[in-house]
């Protein structure tokens, strides 16, 4: 299968090799970004970011029958981060039309990643520009924006997938602390639910 054309100048760090379920949301973010512009909500730490790295690049190594072009902007600096981003367009400076025509000719065939979108808050008619464009469209942000979105909202992992990731470090990296486990199984139990409350407590600070 061929694999799309990255068309920006960034791309995502790759997702953590500790990645652990998320399987139903990425399904579901993936059928939602056919036809919608899909807004990832969530508190801040929930895996919003890295559930995009992981379609990125899934896209990206795996190729799509849709998908012939794909990109990566961050927002982190409002919409100067947009513009400039595109290979093709690097000495046109900073007209909008120009980008929107280049994006609007690669139609649906192009999916964006724009992570961080809440950094342009405030600024409706910098984000309805965005969301206007004729392309397929994946966004985060820990705010409602505001725009002609299908927010898509990311909870935090269920319990059983947090005790799965908490059993997979150990095995890899933890083994001999944890021998002590194998023979007192409530201690093992014990640190196991520890674990998950303090996953589940760190996403929500984040």
């Amino acid at each position: 299968m061929e694999k799309p054309r990255i068309i920006t100048k960034s791309t995502p760090t790759r997702p953590s090799t500790n990645f652990e379920g998320r399987e139903k949301e990425l399904g579901d973010i993936k059928v939602l970004s056919k036809d919608k512009v899909v807004l990832i909500s969530g508190l801040g730490g929930i895996g919003k970011t890295e559930i995009c790295r992981k379609l990125f690049w899934d896209y990206v190594n795996n190729g799509d029958t849709e998908i012939k072009n794909i990109g990566w902007i961050n927002l982190t600096n409002g919409i100067q981060s947009f513009i400039g981003e595109f290979h093709e367009l690097e000495n046109t400076g900073s007209n909008s039309d120009l980008i929107a025509i280049h994006i609007n000719g690669l139609g649906d065939k192009l999916l964006l990643f724009i992570d961080n979108a809440d950094e342009v808050k405030g600024k409706s008619k910098e984000i309805d520009w965005i969301t206007s464009l004729n392309c397929r469209m994946i966004m985060t942000s820990r705010i409602d924006i505001g725009s002609r979105t299908e927010t898509y909202t990311i909870d935090q992992l269920p319990i059983e997938e947090c005790l799965s990731l908490y059993r997979k470090n150990r095995k890899d990296n933890l083994e001999a602390p944890f021998e002590d486990d194998r023979r007192h199984p409530r201690q093992s139990q014990r640190s196991e639910r520890d674990y998950s409350v303090s996953h589940n407590r760190q996403q929500r600070q984040d």
